[in-house]
């Protein structure tokens, strides 16, 4: 998990000086989050997840991921985000397999 989120902070930092897209940022944001969280990190996690959210701000994946790191320390954020999942799920067309 360390070594993804080395990987992931490097390719951010090249994010940032090319003329990539918003959202390609996000999903970097999101992965970034993902390897903070495994690392048992959840505050920096929150911070990724949360600069994801802002160019996907509907995103299910995000959101259940922001619920997963406030859940246990601060239960009105994450019934916030829970509450934004449920609404976001309702507006997502299921996945065809």
């Amino acid at each position: 998990s360390s070594d993804l989120l080395f990987l992931v902070d490097e390719a951010l930092q090249l994010l940032a000086n090319s003329i990539e897209t918003n959202e390609a940022a996000s999903h970097f944001h999101h992965t970034r989050g993902t390897a903070l969280l495994l690392l048992n990190r959840p505050t920096e996690a929150a911070a990724s997840f949360e600069l994801a959210l802002q160019f996907r701000p509907n995103n299910p994946g995000i959101l259940e991921s922001l619920v997963k790191c406030y859940t246990g320390r601060d239960e009105k954020q994450a019934a916030a985000y829970q509450k934004r999942l449920d609404a976001a799920l309702k507006e997502t067309p299921p996945r065809v397999p």
